[in-house]
């Protein structure tokens, strides 16, 4: 029930959206520490309930977050044009993932002195990465096999698809 409601809540919002002169391009999570998460909305997020979770999953991550510490949730539209990927990544503090051509992950919006590390579904860690001074951190995935992998970084864990 609270599912159904959600999402059509949600897809009302945005068909009111849609009708304005530009469309939104993001999903936004606001959090009661103050951070926040975007998921692209070309990516098509489904989002739904697990026990007290909310669980996203679009064509490239999966997370989830207790409902508790959402404080709201929202449509943007992101009206820069950036040239690539570093300069998009510089120009937002949402933490966000990009996936490039299967092999690359580029994490954006990252605290400067944060890690991230990449897991096999076993728990194995298998990559290491560090933030850089603009908080982007630029992991190459392109040695790990097709399959599923865990990426954990500031205090959450994601579940990525290779394919």
């Amino acid at each position: 029930m609270n599912k159904q409601i959600l999402l059509f809540c949600m897809s009302g919002l945005f068909a009111s959206l849609t009708g304005a002169a530009q469309t939104p391009t993001h999903l936004v999570f606001s959090f009661t520490n103050e951070t926040t998460q975007s998921f692209l909305l070309a990516d098509k997020p489904e989002i739904t309930f697990s026990g007290a979770n909310y669980v996203v999953k679009s064509s490239t991550v999966e997370t989830s977050f207790p409902v508790s510490q959402v404080v709201d949730y929202h449509f943007v539209i992101d009206n820069t044009s950036p040239t690539n990927v570093r300069e998009a990544a510089s120009q937002t503090n949402d933490l966000q993932f990009v996936f490039l051509d299967n092999a690359q992950i580029i994490i954006k919006g990252l605290p400067l002195t944060e890690k991230v590390y990449v897991y096999n579904l076993m728990g194995t860690p298998l990559i290491t990465a560090g933030a850089d001074a603009q908080g982007i951190a630029d992991i190459s995935i392109a040695s790990l096999s097709k399959g599923m992998y865990l990426v954990k970084t500031n205090g959450r864990t994601y579940k990525i698809v290779k394919r």
